[in-house]
């Protein structure tokens, strides 16, 4: 994630990693960090350090390493200096180093501490986590007075960032029932605070739309797709919300909340001019849901933009089409 775009409330309950917590020694360095050097793969330096977290975070989360995932894993980071031919050179060999033998093995977090790409604190995090969530109180921070609902925001603190300060906010981000993607009674639920990732990443979506993966590649870069909520993009009402026209094409539903009573609003329904929804003043988007299409069917989103990846759109679409003997 980009820390400029993290609201610090979201952080709670968390472990927040800096390129200092990867190798808290500054002695020797790890693998990555080697792998850099070697490569030459460094200019002034500013990129660096997202270069080596992002590299990381690859190692960490990958279940099986390949070439186009590990690059995939390094475009939220910019270097302008000069060209990434090192950078790119750096990633697959770290990546050929360890693939074989993190693939074949049972306990990756024990791997990469025993190989020194993390730090062996690592292994205690998960208990630590558990221990502070456990003792945290959940409540669901909002009342009629809340004008905004945060989760991912990604993009309203840099819209709004002077009237954010002082407004009253409700943070949605550590509840998990909002965190959820199932399959019920024949439609797709998603929780509001699901990520952009965890959408994408979801073995229900990808079961039923198997191309979301060439939607993945215009929204954002990683760091802002593991940021940004669906809530988020929806309750910007903004047309070039990359989802909207998704999820609209989809005939979905948005289920509107005041932590207390519920409504459900198709989301054609929802917008009623440029940003601005039916949501009024204390409530907040729990979930949306859609009908999961059965039969032949063809589902595709395109986007038009100036740029083809990392830009804003000039028009967004969505269809579905059900075809008849599959014609």
């Amino acid at each position: 994630m980009n820390s400029c775009l993290v609201p610090v409330h979201n952080i709670s309950g968390k472990h927040i990693v800096t390129i200092e917590g990867l190798n808290p020694s500054g002695k020797d360095l790890n693998p990555v960090q080697s792998s850099f050097v070697n490569e030459g793969a460094t200019q002034c330096g500013f990129c660096t350090p997202g270069f080596i977290v992002s590299l990381t975070g690859y190692f960490l989360n990958e279940g099986n390493l390949k070439y186009n995932n590990i690059i995939d894993s390094l475009d939220g980071n910019v270097c302008r200096c000069t060209g990434h031919s090192s950078i790119i050179r750096a990633a697959e060999k770290i990546s050929e180093q360890f693939k074989s033998e993190l693939n074949l093995s049972c306990t990756r977090l024990k791997f990469l501490t025993d190989n020194k790409i993390v730090p062996e604190y690592f292994l205690s995090i998960k208990d630590r986590l558990l221990k502070i969530n456990n003792e945290a109180e959940k409540f669901l921070d909002t009342n009629e007075e809340s004008k905004y609902f945060i989760s991912g925001g990604t993009d309203l603190f840099v819209q709004r960032p002077d009237e954010m300060l002082n407004a009253n906010i409700g943070f949605l981000e550590n509840h998990n029932n909002l965190k959820d993607i199932s399959e019920k009674n024949g439609y797709c639920h998603i929780g509001s605070t699901s990520s952009v990732t965890d959408i994408l990443e979801s073995e229900i979506i990808q079961k039923y739309f198997p191309d979301i993966n060439k939607f993945a590649e215009l929204f954002g870069s990683t760091p802002i797709r593991n940021s940004a909520t669906v809530g988020g993009n929806l309750n910007n009402a903004s047309p070039i919300g990359d989802m909207t026209s998704l999820f609209m094409a989809l005939n979905s539903n948005a289920v509107i909340s005041d932590g207390k009573s519920k409504r459900e609003i198709p989301l054609n329904k929802f917008y009623k001019s440029y940003k601005v929804t039916e949501r009024k003043p204390g409530e907040f988007m729990e979930s949306i849901n859609f009908k999961i299409p059965v039969g032949n069917y063809y589902f595709n989103f395109e986007k038009v933009s100036k740029r083809t990846y990392l830009d804003i759109a000039s028009v967004n679409t969505g269809i579905i089409i059900f075809t008849e003997d599959n014609n």
